[in-house]
């Protein structure tokens, strides 16, 4: 799910972006911003992000519905910490299992 969330960055900033994907849009781009620039704080990443004028129709996509989108963002990437809180398999582990 972890992994997942920066997809669904890429493909909303990218799909609603008024400029061309670039790397600006990628996954590395949002997980250095996310991690490395705002620690993990989701609303410090919306006020970035909405200061950016040609990613305004994603920022308010996210924004709908009280905010769900960003909502789901941060459950998806707390999903990593769940993981190795519980001890629970990464679908990697999981994929290779003797029964798959």
């Amino acid at each position: 799910m972890y992994a997942l969330g920066y997809t669904f960055l890429e493909v909303i900033f990218s799909s609603l972006s008024t400029e061309e994907s670039s790397t600006r849009t990628s996954q590395q781009a949002f997980k250095r911003l996310l991690e490395e620039v705002f620690e993990l704080d989701l609303a410090k990443l919306r006020e970035y992000c909405a200061e950016e004028g040609d990613w305004a129709d994603a920022v308010g996509f996210l924004d709908e519905r009280s905010g769900a989108g960003w909502d789901l963002l941060g459950d998806m990437l707390r999903a990593l910490d769940d993981q190795q809180r519980l001890g629970l398999p990464s679908a990697h582990k999981l994929a290779q299992h003797i029964f798959l």
